[in-house]
C-alpha cells in the first residue's frame, strides 16, 4: 500500500505535535526534568513563567502548523485552543496534587500558559493577514 504525499505530510506534523505533547507533559509531572541541574541561563526570577510561556506558545504555533489545513472556521479554532489551555490546567492540577512530586501549582503558571497561547494564536493571525 502506498501512502500519498499528503499522508505522510500529515503523519510527520501529527508526530511532531505528539512529541511536543510528550515533552511538555514529561517536564510539567518529572520531579527534576532537567537531572536537577538547571541551566544557568534558566537561573533568574520568573524563569518558571518564561518556560511556561514558551513552551505553550510553541506547542500551540506547531498545532496550527500541523491541522491549520483543517481549521476552517473559528469555532474549531477556538475549540482546538481551549482544549491546549485545559491541558496546561489538567498539568498545574496534577503537578500540585495528582503526582505530588515536589512541584507545586500555581495559577501564574496557569496564566503564563494561557498567555503563550494567547501569543501564539495573535501571531499566527498577524502572519496569515500578512501574507
Amino acid at each position: 500500500m502506498k501512502i500519498n504525499a499528503s499522508r505522510w505530510y500529515f503523519l510527520l506534523r501529527t508526530v511532531a505535535v505528539m512529541i511536543f505533547l510528550i515533552l511538555i507533559t514529561y517536564l510539567s509531572l518529572a520531579a527534576h526534568p532537567l537531572g536537577g541541574n538547571t541551566p544557568w541561563i534558566l537561573k533568574f526570577r520568573g524563569s518558571d513563567k518564561v518556560a511556561h510561556f514558551t513552551l505553550y506558545c510553541l506547542f500551540c504555533l506547531t498545532v496550527i502548523w500541523a491541522y491549520r489545513p483543517f481549521i476552517r472556521n473559528k469555532k474549531t479554532f477556538l475549540l482546538i485552543f481551549t482544549f491546549i489551555i485545559l491541558y496546561g490546567i489538567l498539568m498545574e492540577v496534577c503537578q500540585g496534587w495528582v503526582f505530588p512530586v515536589g512541584r507545586t501549582f500555581e495559577f501564574l503558571d496557569i496564566a503564563a500558559n494561557i498567555t503563550g497561547v494567547v501569543i501564539a494564536v495573535i501571531v499566527y493571525n498577524s502572519y496569515r493577514k500578512i501574507l
